[in-house]
């Protein structure tokens, strides 16, 4: 069997409604989030979901969406950064060309609409693809991706990933 890299893409759980004094980025999760992240525990309870690395933008609902998954992630490292909040899917492939070739799994919990472009990057255009995730990746939506092992987070290109796994919780 080929041994692959597993990319998984997670969109943070719905956060609540922004209000004239709160920044977008400070938004909390809100209760149908919270439904979310309890329908995504149950998932990886039962999913042998294991990244070696977690990058976790620092908005406050997918920082949120993470420490309510972080007891089913059994991760090495969590890196929380900034830039995810506002980042494009090109941000998000140099982010992957930065990664150290001995990781085979990495999650990124980030934001529509830059994780739904990443994945159009990334996977070559299949109906399965825009049934599931028709123009955005929904709340809590967890994609998982395999790339071929053999190039490394670097080396590989574009339309090469295959989808594994689609999670969308129902609320």
């Amino acid at each position: 069997m080929c041994k692959k890299r597993i990319l998984y893409l997670l969109n943070n759980a719905q956060g609540r409604r922004a209000t004239a004094q709160m920044r977008d980025f400070d938004r909390p999760l809100s209760l149908k989030g919270k439904r979310q992240v309890k329908k995504l525990k149950h998932y990886l309870s039962l999913h042998s979901i294991e990244p070696e690395l977690i990058f976790c933008s620092k908005a406050k609902r997918a920082r949120e969406t993470f420490e309510g998954l972080s007891p089913f992630c059994h991760t090495g490292h969590i890196v929380f950064l900034d830039f995810l909040y506002l980042a494009s899917e090109y941000t998000l492939l140099e982010l992957l060309n930065l990664v150290d070739d001995t990781i085979d799994q990495i999650m990124i919990i980030g934001h529509s609409p830059a994780l739904f472009e990443f994945i159009q990057l990334l996977v070559p255009t299949s109906v399965t693809i825009r049934y599931h995730l028709s123009e955005s990746c929904p709340s809590a939506s967890l994609i998982c991706l395999s790339l071929p092992f053999q190039y490394g987070w670097r080396g590989f290109n574009l339309k090469q990933a295959q989808l594994e796994d689609i999670f969308i919780p129902e609320t």
